[in-house]
C-alpha cells in the first residue's frame, strides 16, 4: 500500500498549485485505514465512508500524528473535508461520519481520479 501512496502523492506534486490541497487525501486513507486507530477512526461497515468514534483522541493524538495538524475543534477539520469535497453522512453525540465519491475501502487506486479532477 505504501507504493500507491507514494505514487498518488508523485502524481499530486505534478498538479498545479490550485490543486495541492488534495496531497492529504493518501494522508487521510492512511489515516482511516490504520488498524491501530480503529477504536478513534475507521472505516464504515460499507467501506463507503469513515468514522470519527473518539472525537477527543482524534483531534489529540490522530490527527496529529498522521497530518501534522492540531485542531481544537472538530468543526475546523468538518471545515478542512468539506473543501476537500467530502459530505457529512450521520452526525450523533459519540461519531461523525463522512465520505467521499472516491474515498473507498480497499480501493486506494480510485483516488487518483478524485486527485486529479
Amino acid at each position: 500500500m505504501a507504493a500507491i501512496v507514494n505514487q498518488h502523492r508523485s502524481v499530486v506534486n505534478k498538479a498545479r498549485p490550485r490543486r495541492r490541497s488534495c496531497l492529504v487525501i493518501p494522508h487521510l486513507y492512511e489515516m482511516v485505514d490504520d488498524p491501530s486507530t480503529d477504536s478513534i477512526i475507521s472505516w464504515s461497515g460499507s467501506g463507503e465512508s469513515f468514522i470519527v468514534w473518539n472525537e477527543p483522541e482524534f483531534l489529540r493524538d490522530v490527527l496529529l500524528r498522521h497530518l501534522g495538524l492540531l485542531y481544537k475543534e472538530m468543526t475546523s477539520f468538518t471545515r478542512w473535508l468539506d473543501v476537500l469535497g467530502y459530505r457529512k453522512v450521520e452526525e450523533s453525540d459519540e461519531q461523525w461520519e463522512y465520505a467521499g465519491d472516491c474515498f473507498v475501502n480497499e480501493h486506494l487506486h480510485r483516488l487518483t481520479h478524485s486527485l486529479l479532477i
